[in-house]
């Protein structure tokens, strides 16, 4: 799996500061439980929002998938 998060903090308020926070509780639990099986990889974009995200998400999250 792998996740990105964005600097939601700026754009969104208080709102995106909780998403953010639940994003890395949510992967850490899933790292506490990781297996062979299951590999989990995480980018934060700092000069990045929601909106424009998506494009790197897919280009980096791709290019870690197909180095395996």
């Amino acid at each position: 799996m792998y996740f990105t998060f964005a600097n939601n903090g700026e754009a969104f308020g208080e709102i995106g500061k909780t998403n953010y926070r639940w994003g890395l509780a949510f992967v850490e639990k899933l790292k506490a439980h990781s297996s062979d099986n299951l590999i989990i990889n995480q980018r934060y974009f700092e000069d990045e929002t929601h909106g424009t995200a998506a494009a790197l998400s897919w280009y980096y999250g791709l290019k870690s998938l197909l180095k395996r």
